[in-house]
């Protein structure tokens, strides 16, 4: 029953060792889903496969009493009002002494329990190799959108154009992503590790709540976030800490001018900034060329602009739920008075 497993015995449990050593599809795709279904056992995942990965796998098996003494090591340390446990745990792995693989990671957690910091394991164990946890990028081209699931559980909806990097296994003392693009966030409740998305010099940082963040290259445009439940901090990264943050709720939108180096408050339209995850195109007061640039984005079209005398000036306002691209510009043409034609990825208006 992994519910009830302690950090040793995750590091003792050949399946789950499988998992961290190897890259067998089957056996990743069963504890994604445990961890997903149990986040509340996150910690002690996290712990057990950082000393997993410190394991020195030693050529020769250690003799009993090496290995009885490590092990005694581990009780003083982590169980010393307990030491009825030595000789049941002793006995047990006795019996189960030929199974190298798991002497080998038993020694190893012993090592690490003992010395007590990952400095001292490196000067114990010179063969010890601390293997990085693999890094994951997922994109989206002009007019896709991609939805997935983080490690912890959490929901990511990726706008088009657009790119998230995140470990596979969330490991240390923040859940860190970075992100450049659009994305909307719907994050697991952690409150010991928080959730930081990065984009360029700017953190956001939160527990467990739902926002998006606009953040698309040049880098002169704002960066933006907004909030629709829970609260966010949002600041410049300086050494991996937020500064000048300021705290954002539901309904407010937090807007970085990277010209000016600065933030700025204020509220939003739904709509307007986080319809795009529902399939809603939503123009509010915006002028031809500003609609024909996010046309192009959502349907990854090129539209040439051919009608002379289009009043460019004139603004327009309308909502469209997952409409075709015909369905909009027949919508615009009565307004423009211009008429249109669609040949594969080109649209022209004349």
């Amino acid at each position: 029953n992994y519910l009830e497993f302690r950090v040793e015995d995750f590091v003792l449990d050949e399946y789950f060792q499988k998992w961290i050593l190897e890259s067998d599809p089957m056996v990743t795709a069963f504890w994604k889903t445990w961890l997903n279904e149990n986040p509340q056992r996150r910690q002690v995942i996290e712990e057990a496969s950082q000393i997993v990965r410190l394991i020195n796998f030693r050529e020769n098996i250690p003799l009993d009493n090496e290995f009885n003494q490590a092990w005694n090591n581990v009780i003083l340390k982590r169980e010393t009002n307990n030491l009825s446990k030595v000789n049941h745990i002793e006995k047990f792995f006795s019996w189960r002494f030929s199974t190298y693989l798991k002497i080998a990671a038993f020694v190893s957690v012993a090592v690490f329990v003992g010395i007590g910091s990952q400095k001292e394991i490196k000067n114990h164990s010179e063969k010890s190799e601390i293997i990085p946890v693999k890094q994951i990028t997922k994109s989206t081209g002009v007019g896709e959108r991609l939805t997935f699931q983080l490690s912890d559980g959490s929901l990511v909806k990726l706008n088009s154009n657009s790119k998230l990097t995140f470990p596979e296994i969330f490991d240390g003392s923040i859940r860190t992503v970075s992100l450049k693009g659009e994305a909307f966030f719907e994050i697991t409740k952690d409150q010991d590790h928080p959730f930081r998305v990065v984009t360029g010099i700017v953190g956001t940082q939160v527990l467990g709540t739902s926002f998006n963040i606009k953040a698309y290259e040049p880098s002169h445009t704002p960066i933006k976030v907004a909030v629709v439940t829970g609260k966010v901090a949002v600041g410049k990264l300086d050494q991996d800490h937020l500064t000048g943050e300021i705290l954002i709720e539901p309904g407010q939108l937090a807007s970085f001018d990277q010209n000016q180096n600065s933030f700025n408050k204020s509220s939003f339209v739904y709509n307007e900034v986080i319809g795009w995850k529902d399939g809603i195109l939503n123009f509010n007061n915006q002028d031809i060329l500003a609609i024909i640039k996010t046309l192009e984005s959502w349907y990854d079209k090129k539209i040439i602009l051919k009608k002379e005398g289009l009043d460019l000036d004139r603004d327009f306002s309308g909502i469209y739920k997952n409409k075709t691209l015909e369905t909009v510009l027949k919508g615009l043409s009565y307004t423009y008075d211009f008429e249109f034609e669609i040949e594969n990825h080109i649209v022209i208006i004349k």
